[in-house]
């Protein structure tokens, strides 16, 4: 200890205090500045607001004379009467010289609404207060257990007939109203056909590994779904049996071989489930890295198509490219999943479609004090914004339900990159997460009606519907573009907004109802007037 010695001779620090990373719309809110001085003399402090475009906004900027070991701290009011994403930096200068800075960032995101059964806004969290609160702030509905790893095998029963349910956080985010999709899969140790010698306890470790006797499976199955009876009545059987890394066989095997085993996994699950909960609904199939068809091919000649009550997927991407490891689009997988699904017979209702997890992969750091060790289709921060908005509208005009987003957990070091980009190593939002809730705001009570105008390749329009209001999410392919509303005789715009939720200065009543259009997504507001 008798050895340190600061980085600079004068240090600067921010703290939230009370304020969440994720404020309402109103709600007030400030950011403190701390300066220490380890020498004396002249200090110079900054304290500088930079919006979603890097616009930036001085709200202090004075000169202190400070001893050795003084400290001093200012409380900055930040501005929430509209939304935004805000990187707030914090300098201090000697000199003319800048000695330290530090910045952390702000979200500002309209007011929650409630939580709603039908919206297909779901996400990974963890099952805290501070987390829940953050979810819900931006507008998350669904929560899927993956983790937390709660319900999983291994959790549950890490010894034979030693059963171990962690209640208190399910229980605390149903009484906030979130709905959960359950997880049931992760055979623990002393169940799993891995090798003796295989000790790694992960997802794609001896958790990965079918029973050895799948009447303890029966019994895990049973004894959780009925432990959970309506506060968890949506259960997913296994993640991503179709790789090799999630389902694993202990001689080994191909896709075959792996939908074989799943299937006995499914059989079984989905009979105690129902035993357990007559209401439990069975989300099965959790394809990934093929396409969905390939391994629901196998599944449902194998008479799984009545041993689920959801289809799930996982279309992940690379980057912004439409098309991710299985080679098509989106839409293109989901419908040839449901000619899929139709084949199966005509007096046989077609499953609705979720898309358990998904994220993006890499956006870089909005900071520029940044460590960006990014090696795969790295997006910008607004780019990874952009492509947030863009791939949810795709994933739901092309007839997917629910999308559980993956994740909002961040990694808590500044030198390891988060997978999925909706919050910095320090739990501060990126302009995805602020995205992300104004998306979930506007589209809050609708239902897709697919792509309405725009010429299909330059520029998209997707219409969303309710009984008393539309939402067109339009945007342009190239850099600018224009997109004609099409408008009911009882409908007119009445505001346009950008990604940030900000209102756009726009004519509320268009001779010819257009809208100017460019690369970032916009959101175009219909009011129906209905009968006068």
């Amino acid at each position: 200890a008798g050895n340190y010695r600061p980085a600079a001779d004068v240090e600067v620090g921010l703290l939230r205090g009370d304020s969440s990373t994720i404020m309402e719309v109103g709600v007030t809110s400030s950011l403190e500045v701390i300066v220490a001085a380890h020498a004396g003399g002249p200090v110079a402090v900054k304290f500088s607001l930079f919006d979603y475009e890097g616009r930036q906004r001085v709200l202090l900027d004075k000169t202190l004379t400070l001893g050795p070991g003084d400290r001093w701290n200012a409380e900055v009011g930040i501005a929430t009467e509209q939304p935004g994403y805000f990187r707030a930096l914090a300098e201090v200068y000697v000199n003319g010289v800048r000695v330290d800075a530090d910045e952390l960032a702000v979200a500002i995101v309209p007011m929650s609404l409630a939580l709603r059964d039908d919206s297909p806004f779901g996400n990974h969290a963890r099952f805290n207060s501070e987390s829940l609160d953050l979810a819900r702030r931006m507008g998350v509905s669904w929560l899927r257990l993956h983790p937390p790893l709660t319900t999983k095998w291994y959790s549950v029963e890490p010894e034979a007939e030693d059963f171990q349910f962690y209640d208190s956080a399910i229980l605390e985010a149903k009484e906030q109203g979130f709905h959960i999709l359950g997880s049931l899969d992760g055979t623990p140790r002393w169940a799993s056909t891995a090798p003796p010698e295989l000790t790694v306890h992960n997802n794609s470790g001896y958790t990965a590994y079918i029973p050895k006797n799948y009447e303890r499976w029966r019994e895990y199955v049973y004894r959780t779904v009925k432990r959970y009876r309506g506060v968890i009545d949506y259960w997913e059987i296994w993640n991503e049996p179709s790789s090799h890394t999630f389902l694993k066989l202990p001689h080994g095997g191909g896709m075959k071989a792996r939908a074989e085993a799943y299937m006995k996994l499914l059989r079984i699950a989905y009979a105690a489930a129902k035993e357990a909960n007559p209401e439990a609904k069975i989300v099965a199939g959790c394809s990934t890295t093929v396409p969905p068809t390939e391994w629901f091919s196998l599944l449902f000649e194998r008479g799984a198509y009545d041993l689920m009550d959801v289809a799930s997927v996982h279309l992940y991407q690379q980057g912004d490219m439409p098309e991710g490891p299985v080679g098509i689009t989106t839409a293109e997988s989901v419908h040839q999943l449901n000619v899929l699904m139709q084949r199966q017979g005509v007096n046989r209702p077609s499953k609705p479609i979720w898309q358990t997890e998904v994220g993006i992969r890499y956006p870089e750091s909005m900071y520029e004090s940044r460590v960006n060790l990014n090696v795969d289709a790295p997006l910008s921060g607004t780019k990874g914004a952009e492509y947030i908005v863009k791939r949810y509208i795709d994933v739901l005009v092309a007839g997917i339900e629910k999308w559980f987003y993956y994740d909002m957990f961040w990694s808590e070091r500044p030198d390891r990159q988060d997978y999925t980009g909706l919050f910095e190593w320090d739990g501060s939002p990126r302009p995805s997460a602020v995205a992300y809730a104004v998306l979930a705001h506007m589209l809050h009570g609708l239902k897709s009606e697919g792509k309405a105008s725009g010429d299909g390749e330059q520029t998209i329009a997707a219409r969303f519907s309710g009984k008393e209001r539309v939402v067109y999410v339009v945007w342009s392919t190239i850099t600018t573009g224009q997109v004609v509303i099409p408008l009911e005789d009882d409908e007119r715009i009445v505001a346009v907004y950008d990604i940030m939720g900000r209102r756009l200065e726009r004519s509320l009543a268009p001779i010819v109802p257009t809208v100017d259009v460019g690369l970032s997504p916009q959101y175009v507001i219909v009011e129906r007037r209905g009968d006068t």
